[in-house]
């Protein structure tokens, strides 16, 4: 496979430039490594005014990856080292059939590239302790992290990579 270079996305400051960037590059990785299908990945970042209230905010999440009834699903918050960790499981394979997505170590650096671009985020997952998951899309399986960074130069940040699957 070839060497997908990327860049963090600037702190998730910029998302007309360098989110777009890393976030076409995770998805060519994830093409070229064979999963084809573009509408189980759903990756952005979404920019909300500041002091937007948590149904604009879960309104814009629903809008942007296709949530079926907002953040309701979101209830987890996760650390940054727990995003990283799902985020390597979920980009190295698939939910239903534990197909390989990407290698472990290209995993890993897409979901820490991904972490490290937003400093000081809070992370949420529909994902319990024990793996189990309360659905946030119509799919059989769906999962991801989304990071918010609250109020950063007057406006809200919020950044996610999800992935959903059908057996």
């Amino acid at each position: 496979m070839p060497k997908v270079s990327f860049d963090a996305f600037d702190n998730a400051t910029c998302p007309g430039s360098r989110s777009s960037a890393f976030f076409k590059g995770l998805r060519a990785a994830m093409l070229l490594s064979g999963y084809g299908d573009k509408e189980m990945l759903r990756l952005g970042v979404v920019v909300c005014p500041s002091g937007a209230s948590t149904d604009v905010r879960a309104s814009l999440l629903e809008y942007r990856f296709g949530f079926s009834d907002g953040s309701a699903s979101l209830s987890r918050v996760i650390s940054r080292d727990e995003a990283v960790a799902l985020l390597s499981k979920l980009l190295h394979r698939t939910q239903a059939y534990e197909t390989k997505i990407l290698s472990q170590d290209q995993a890993v650096l897409w979901a820490t590239a991904f972490a490290d671009s937003m400093p000081g985020a809070q992370f949420f997952t529909n994902r319990g302790e024990g793996g189990e998951w309360d659905p946030a899309t119509d799919s059989t399986f769906d999962s991801g992290v989304i990071g918010v960074i609250n109020d950063r130069g007057g406006e809200g940040i919020m950044a996610g990579i999800w992935l959903s699957d059908e057996d």
